[in-house]
């Protein structure tokens, strides 16, 4: 059987318990996958930030970590009808693959994503069961949303 394969970009969403495949690719930025496995549920985000700055022209809630988490928990509790703390994370991306200009810009944003993904999952009593995160690199990730395996590939960074 051939599965059914979903592009999740920057400040995107998806909960659902079909059989379907999320694929996305990070550098930076965060994944959270979340799954019920009694509903046979998965819910997964990719945001770029950790937290909405109030300059920012830029609204988007699912691009900011401390938005875009809980709306996927509430959403995932909406639809499975169990509390938080019955589901289950893995946590990937967070890499510092960025240069950092002389005055500190982009100060550890990869870090800081996946600090935020662990503060707010530890407030709503989720259990980390993965993570791939940090380094220097990006990764290209494949979530089977049906049973909630994970495949992470890491992208080679390539030489000036």
């Amino acid at each position: 059987m051939i599965e059914k394969i979903l592009c999740l970009n920057i400040g995107e969403l998806i909960v659902t318990g079909e059989d379907i495949i999320v694929s996305t690719t990070l550098g930076s930025c965060v994944s959270i996958c979340l799954h019920s496995p009694d509903k046979k549920t998965s819910g997964i985000i990719h945001y770029a930030l950790p937290y909405f700055l109030n300059n920012s022209m830029e609204e988007d809630n699912l691009k900011y970590g401390e938005r875009a988490i809980p709306i996927l928990i509430e959403e995932m509790i909406k639809v499975t009808k169990r509390e938080a703390s019955t589901l289950k994370a893995k946590i990937i991306g967070g890499s510092n693959c960025f240069i950092r200009d002389s005055k500190g810009g982009l100060d550890d944003i990869g870090e800081k994503n996946t600090l935020v993904a662990k503060e707010i999952l530890k407030q709503y009593k989720i259990e980390i069961v993965g993570e791939n995160t940090g380094g220097k690199v990006g990764r290209k990730v494949l979530y089977h949303c049906l049973d909630g395996r994970l495949q992470v590939a890491a992208l080679t960074q390539l030489e000036n």
